[in-house]
This record gives C-alpha cells, sequence and structure tokens, in this order.
C-alpha cells in the first residue's frame, strides 16, 4: 500500500472517529436559521455553564431553532420535533426581547419551565426597554428558577 493510501485511511478514520465520538450536546452544533439567534443560543449556553447547570443534553435533544413567517406568537417549542420557532416578527422587536423570547424557549425545553414561573417565563413579551433594563435581575431570578429543575434536563 503506497503511503498516500495509508495516509488518507488515517485521515478517513481520524474524521469518523471525531465525528462520530466528539461530544454532543453543544450550542454551536445546534442548526439554527438566524445569527443573532445562534447569538443568544451561545449566551444561554454560557449562562447556564456559569451558573453550575449542564445544557449539553438539552442542547443535545434540541435539533434546531427556525425562523417562523408569523406575527401570532413570539416564541414556540415543539416537542415532538424538538425544534424551536422564533417568529420572524421578534427579530424586528429589539435585540434585549429577543434574547429574552430565546430564552423563554430554552426555558420550556431544557428544564420544562412554565409561563409565570419567573419574569422571563411570563405568557406575555415585555418591551425591548424593560428587558434591557431589568435583564440582570430577570436572568438571576431565571437561573434560579432553572435550578430548582435542573433534573428536569437529563
Amino acid at each position: 500500500m503506497s503511503r498516500v493510501a495509508a495516509f488518507l485511511i488515517c485521515l478517513v478514520f481520524l474524521w469518523i472517529g471525531l465525528t462520530h465520538f466528539s461530544p454532543k450536546g453543544r450550542a454551536w452544533d445546534v442548526e439554527v436559521e438566524n445569527s443573532r439567534i445562534r447569538l443568544h443560543l451561545m449566551e444561554w449556553e454560557r449562562d447556564m455553564k456559569e451558573a453550575g447547570l449542564d445544557p449539553s443534553p438539552a442542547l443535545g435533544r434540541l435539533r434546531s431553532i427556525k425562523v417562523a413567517n408569523t406575527s401570532d406568537w413570539a416564541g414556540q417549542y415543539d416537542t415532538g420535533e424538538n425544534v424551536i420557532y422564533i417568529s420572524v416578527h421578534q427579530l424586528s422587536r429589539g435585540e434585549a426581547s429577543l434574547k429574552a423570547t430565546v430564552y423563554h424557549e430554552l426555558g420550556h425545553m431544557a428544564f420544562k419551565l412554565e409561563h409565570g414561573d419567573c419574569g422571563i417565563m411570563y405568557p406575555t413579551c415585555g418591551t425591548d426597554e424593560y428587558y434591557s433594563q431589568n435583564w440582570n435581575e430577570l436572568l438571576k431570578e431565571y437561573i434560579n428558577k432553572c435550578y430548582e429543575r435542573r433534573w428536569e434536563s437529563l
């Protein structure tokens, strides 16, 4: 066998090993249709890790986050498909509101949080200004609720 063929075979086995045995459940592994949503997904992953929560089981289940052409709702989590949908309308509302919506839907998906469990989980959206001005407190309350339900993410 030539050296080139042996080298190519080694590369194939290396690629298979890296793709098959690499850790799953990272924000970067989730298919996301919008770069702004991806940024908030990655921030959520970081916030969960900084709080001592392991987001990898939930992220391993999440297939994708898609933008839905609707203004009837801000976001939805499809439990059967393991897909989060964010309304195209939310993309125009402002960055803080979009971030709150992404965290809200991830709260449903990862920790089975319910509407009203905390400020981020209210059933209606606040204004962008509200989320901007109150984010630190809202996040603290949200993380505490996620921590209470941490076993739901497994």
